[in-house]
């Protein structure tokens, strides 16, 4: 998703006055509560952990994400080779 889309989806839902948890504003809108912003309401789940929900206007965007650099690229292309090595299927090649 594009900074364009995400703009757009974050102001149709604060025209919307939305609510979602964290996980869904970190997750869809990147965005977190922002200091000292009081939950709407909260729920609770079937394992009994109480969660709570937040409106969207009462938010603040997430920092953008950095780009990872060259030794990080090169740790993911190592950890890709040794992972398929460990496999079943790479085991018995």
């Amino acid at each position: 998703m594009n900074n364009d889309e995400l703009a757009t989806r974050r102001a149709q839902a604060i025209a919307e006055d939305r609510c979602f948890s964290k996980g869904r504003l970190r997750d869809e809108f990147r965005m977190k509560p922002a200091p000292g912003a009081e939950p709407v309401k909260w729920y609770k789940n079937t394992y009994g952990g109480r969660f709570a929900v937040y409106r969207i206007a009462d938010c603040v965007p997430m920092r953008e994400k950095r780009p990872l650099t060259s030794k990080q690229q090169l740790a993911g292309q190592r950890l890709s080779v040794l992972s398929r090595l460990n496999s079943t299927s790479g085991r018995m090649a």
